[in-house]
């Protein structure tokens, strides 16, 4: 009745929906979810500035504990960047891991691999045509079948950060140092 599935009468119906209302009763997620089929989602991110994957990484995990009662897991693979080709290799490593072990999904957070760029699109497109959504965090990889990419828009965070400066120096002399 709750479900509005099986094969009740109309009156038999109407009471327990009546009943489960009086009651407060609501569905609980957490338990709907253990009918569900696992969801298996792998972030793997690659990054040199530890500070800036690692704040990457605690949003991701703070959204994996929320999932986790919708029979979701998330499994977060950071690599430690050493240099672009073995980071590269290692992510590579991992996706193809995370492919064959049949996650659903796979979020890629990679720092520019340069002239590299090539296997990793080409990697992404193969998991992508085998049915595995794959998002990207952060940096585009362009030319990639992803479902989705999360970013900032730098130019308007720059603007915006012009803006500021104006407003907090306004008749200061300032330096503006970029690398």
């Amino acid at each position: 009745a709750l479900s509005n599935k099986g094969r009740i009468s109309e009156k038999t119906k109407t009471l327990i929906l009546e009943t489960a209302q009086a009651m407060g009763y609501q569905a609980n997620p957490a338990a709907q979810g253990l009918r569900r089929t696992p969801i298996k989602i792998g972030a793997v991110l690659s990054c040199p500035v530890d500070e800036y994957v690692n704040d990457i990484i605690q949003g991701i995990a703070d959204g994996a504990a929320d999932l986790a009662k919708y029979n979701v897991s998330v499994d977060i693979i950071k690599i430690d960047h050493t240099n672009n080709r073995d980071a590269l290799e290692k992510m590579l490593h991992h996706l193809q891991r995370l492919s064959e072990e049949n996650y659903n999904g796979i979020l890629v957070f990679s720092s520019s691999y340069l002239d590299e760029i090539e296997e990793l699109t080409a990697m992404i497109n193969e998991m992508s045509q085998n049915g595995i959504a794959v998002a990207t965090v952060a940096n585009e990889i362009p030319h990639t079948s992803r479902v989705l990419h999360v970013g900032v828009d730098a130019f308007t965070a720059g603007r915006m950060a012009a803006q500021i400066l104006e407003i907090a120096c306004a008749q200061k002399e300032i330096a503006i140092l970029t690398a």
